[in-house]
């Protein structure tokens, strides 16, 4: 967050905390007097985040981050597929070996 905006937020607390201070202490009519003042200081803080850039489409990310990224996320599928279909033929390889020695044992007994 830029120091402006900090700042701003700051701000904010503090008026609400006072005027939240503040109505508990005094009658219903002024009550309507701060809330119109609060409104108008909201409004003037709005304004400044505006300025500040606080309102506009947020942090930008550079094409490039998406396709390393992705290109990241992919070699990632690709190598632990690989790896899944590697494992799966090797363990295909040892039942069919262990199946070719029972037979040649069942063969040597008959």
């Amino acid at each position: 967050m830029s120091e402006k905006l900090k700042e701003v937020l700051k701000e904010v607390k503090k008026a609400l905390n006072e005027a939240e201070g503040l109505s508990n202490d005094l009658p219903e009519d002024s009550r309507e007097v701060d809330v119109e003042n609060l409104k108008t200081l909201v409004d003037g803080f709005k304004k400044k985040l505006g300025q500040t850039g606080g309102g506009g489409p947020g942090i930008i990310i550079h094409p490039s981050v998406y396709i390393i990224a992705f290109v990241v996320l992919f070699s990632l599928i690709g190598l632990f597929s690989y790896r899944l279909i590697q494992s799966y033929q090797e363990r295909e390889r040892k039942r069919e070996e262990k199946r070719k020695l029972k037979e040649e044992k069942s063969k040597k007994k008959k």
